[in-house]
């Protein structure tokens, strides 16, 4: 449904498709949306979702990056 939007979004699922996560949802984010990705962190995740996350927080602006353990957040800046 095109009329949804999203807030929040938290990918953690295939290993080997989060960027193509992100796109799948991308169209359906507000403007100031907060996106995570789960074993991102190049000390604690994995490879290919380390580098998925560089590729979606080099997409695009964003505000607020941050990380906890694996997890690499950040808010779609308005």
């Amino acid at each position: 449904d095109p009329s949804v939007k999203i807030d929040f979004l938290w990918i953690d699922g295939n290993h080997e498709q989060a960027y193509q996560d992100f796109k799948d949802f991308e169209p359906f984010l507000n403007p100031g949306a907060r996106v995570a990705v789960h074993d991102a962190h190049p000390r604690y995740g994995y490879e290919a979702v380390v580098e998925d996350v560089k590729k979606i927080f080099n997409s695009r602006k964003w505000q607020d990056l941050e990380h906890v353990k694996s997890i690499i957040a950040g808010r779609i800046a308005d």
